[in-house]
């Protein structure tokens, strides 16, 4: 009995950890470059976006531009398409949801999804938990009562 705590705190905490994406690299991809470590006049490493014919520095290109021309806006993104919510955003009638299978948020379509775990993982963690607690009670029960 003294190690279920332990257990369910491990359920609850530690199993849905995921690594951070770093949404930099995402915005390159989002103009078909990739992130490099360049080296510029001065020495001074600076992470940029690279394709064949541009390198941009990623402040540039956090800032809407790429050697001092414009970039064109990132165009929304719409259902079942991975999302960065810090630098983009679902179109109209869609919702970002963290989809924990693949630790990225995806665009839904709230009217079109009725899963009510969907929407809430803290509801299904909780959930899972009192399924783990029942199951673990009562396998406890019966071997208490095959003991006697």
């Amino acid at each position: 009995m003294k190690y279920i705590f332990p257990l369910l705190f491990v359920l609850a905490f530690v199993i849905p950890a995921h690594a951070a994406i770093n949404p930099d690299i995402i915005l390159c991809e989002r103009y078909d470059m990739h992130m490099e470590i360049l080296t510029d006049a001065n020495g001074e490493e600076v992470w940029s976006c690279v394709n064949e014919t541009t390198s941009c520095p990623i402040d540039e290109v956090n800032n809407g531009s790429c050697d001092g021309v414009a970039l064109e806006p990132l165009r929304c993104r719409v259902q079942d398409e991975e999302v960065e919510t810090s630098i983009e955003s679902c179109c109209e009638g869609f919702t970002p949801y963290w989809d924990e299978s693949n630790g990225q948020s995806i665009c839904i379509d709230p009217m079109r999804e009725t899963g009510w775990m969907r929407f809430s993982p803290l509801a299904y963690r909780l959930f899972v938990v009192i399924l783990v607690a029942v199951g673990a009670s009562a396998a406890y029960w019966i071997f208490a009562k095959l003991k006697k």
